[in-house]
C-alpha cells in the first residue's frame, strides 16, 4: 500500500458510523466515558495477578459490568495496556494481587547499544497476545462492536524498554544511539506487532499507542517532534495492515504559546483520531473554555478529561463542582464534545463514583445551565445489589467464572440449587 492511500485511510473518514454512534446523543447529552483499569480489580472482588493475566473473559466482562454499573455513555475497553509490547520482547513484568502488574524498572530490557539486538517480533505466542487477542474476542462477542486495543506508542515503548530518564539524557548527549533504538522499535518491533494484531482482531478500527512519557515537560517540543512525530509517522508507513496506528495521550500543552503550541495542538489531533484531547491539569490551568474555542476554530470534536486526584480527595459536592466548568463550557460550542475521567483510583468508593457519573450526565445536559443544581440521591444502588440483578437478568451471557475467585462468590451459590 502507497503512503498516500496510507494517508486516506484516517480515523474520521473510515470509521464515521463509530463516531457517529458514540456522539449519538450530541447536542441533547453530553457522552460521559472513563477508564477504569485499576478500578475494576477492586470493584469486583478480584486479585489484580489473576484479573489480569490468567482470565482474559473475566477481565471483559468485569470491565463491561463496572461501565454498566457507573453508568458510562461509551463503552472503553481497559487492561494493563503498557504491558503487552514489552513481555512479548521478553521484558520482565511484575505482577501483583493488589497493584496492576508493570515493567520491572529495577530491571530494564535495554542497559547498553548491544542489547538493541534484543529489539525484535517474537511471534504471537510470546508475551501477553494471547491474552489480549481473547480478551478482545471476548469484548466484541459481548458488546457486538470491534474495538481499538492499546498498547504502547513508539517513544512510550522505548521508554519502558530503557527508562525515561535515560532515554531524555541520551536524546540530548547521544541522539543517533536513541534514533537507532527508535528505528528497531518500529521496524523490526511495532510494525511486525500491529500487523499481528490487526489480522488476530479481525475489524479492530485502529489500534491506539499510548504515549504519556513523550508529554512536556518530560520531554522537550523539539525533542517530541524530533523522536515521537518521526516514528508514530514511520510507524504508520512501515506497516502492511490498512489498520491505522493512532497515538494518544498528551498533556504538557501548557508551557507552550504561540506557534509552538499551536503546532503541537494539530499533530496531537492528527495522530489523536482528529479530536483534540485535553487532560487534566492542561484543562484545569488554561480552562476548559479556551479547549472549547480550539476545537472550534479547528472544527473538531473535543474531550476533557478530568484528573484521578479532584475526585478522591474532594468530598462529593467539591468532585462535581470541580468538573461542573468542564461540561458547561465543552457543551457550548459548535462541535462534539465529550468528558472523560482519567483512570479512576482504586481507592474512590464505587457509590460515591457512580453519583459524580450521574452528575456529570445531568450537567452534560442541553437544558442544564450553571444555576442547576443537582440533587444528590439518598440512596445509592451498590455494586453488590447490581451483581444480584445482573445474575438474575443476564441478557449477555456473561459466563461469570471469575466470581468463584471473587469475593461476591457467595452470590452464586443460589444458581447451584
Amino acid at each position: 500500500m502507497t503512503n498516500e492511500k496510507k494517508l486516506e485511510k484516517t480515523f474520521m473518514k473510515e470509521h464515521e458510523d463509530r463516531m457517529a454512534a458514540i456522539f449519538a446523543s450530541w447536542p441533547n447529552q453530553t457522552p460521559v466515558k472513563a477508564q477504569v483499569n485499576e478500578f475494576i480489580p477492586e470493584v469486583c472482588g478480584v486479585d489484580y495477578d489473576y484479573l489480569f493475566n490468567e482470565d482474559p473473559v473475566g477481565m471483559a466482562e468485569c470491565t463491561l459490568l463496572v461501565q454498566e454499573y457507573l453508568g458510562l455513555d461509551v463503552i472503553h475497553s481497559n487492561t494493563d495496556m503498557y504491558n503487552f509490547m514489552p513481555s512479548n520482547l521478553g521484558a520482565k513484568i511484575k505482577t501483583y494481587k493488589k497493584h496492576i502488574p508493570d515493567i520491572d524498572r529495577s530491571d530494564f530490557f535495554i542497559k547498553e547499544p548491544g542489547d538493541l539486538s534484543k529489539i525484535k517480533y517474537n511471534g504471537i505466542d510470546a508475551g501477553k497476545l494471547k491474552y489480549h487477542i481473547a480478551y478482545n474476542k471476548a469484548f466484541k462477542e459481548y458488546v457486538g462492536t470491534d474495538f481499538p486495543p492499546t498498547f504502547d506508542s513508539p517513544w512510550n515503548l522505548a521508554a519502558n524498554l530503557y527508562g525515561l530518564e535515560n532515554l531524555v539524557m541520551d536524546a540530548i548527549s547521544d541522539p543517533d544511539f536513541v534514533h537507532e533504538m527508535m528505528k528497531r522499535i518500529v521496524c523490526d518491533f511495532m510494525a511486525p506487532f500491529c500487523d499481528e494484531m490487526a489480522n488476530a482482531c479481525e475489524g479492530i478500527p485502529y489500534i491506539v499507542g499510548a504515549n504519556a512519557w513523550a508529554s512536556l515537560p518530560l520531554v522537550t517540543y523539539d525533542m517530541l517532534m524530533e523522536f515521537d512525530k518521526t516514528y508514530v509517522e514511520m510507524l504508520n508507513q512501515r506497516m502492511d495492515s490498512p489498520v491505522p496506528f493512532c497515538s494518544g495521550g498528551y498533556w504538557g500543552i501548557r508551557y507552550l504559546n504561540g506557534e509552538e503550541q499551536d503546532k503541537l495542538l494539530d499533530y496531537t489531533i492528527q495522530v489523536g483520531g482528529g479530536i483534540l484531547y485535553g487532560y487534566d491539569p492542561d484543562p484545569q490551568i488554561i480552562g476548559p473554555k479556551q479547549y472549547r474555542k480550539w476545537a472550534d476554530e479547528k472544527n473538531v470534536p473535543l474531550l476533557l478529561s478530568v484528573m484521578n486526584t479532584s475526585l478522591e480527595k474532594d468530598d462529593i459536592h467539591e468532585a462535581i463542582d470541580y468538573m461542573k466548568p468542564y461540561l458547561l463550557e465543552g457543551k457550548n460550542g459548535k462541535t462534539c464534545f465529550q468528558l472523560n475521567f482519567s483512570n479512576i483510583g482504586p481507592s474512590i468508593d464505587p457509590q460515591k463514583m457512580k453519583v459524580i457519573v450521574d452528575a456529570a450526565r445531568f450537567y452534560g445536559r442541553v437544558d442544564t445551565t450553571a444555576d442547576s443544581v443537582y440533587e444528590i440521591p439518598d440512596q445509592v444502588e451498590t455494586f453488590e445489589e447490581f451483581l444480584k440483578r445482573k445474575l438474575k437478568d443476564n441478557p449477555e451471557e456473561y459466563k461469570f467464572e471469575w466470581m468463584k475467585k471473587s469475593s461476591y462468590s457467595y452470590l452464586l451459590y443460589p444458581l447451584a440449587k
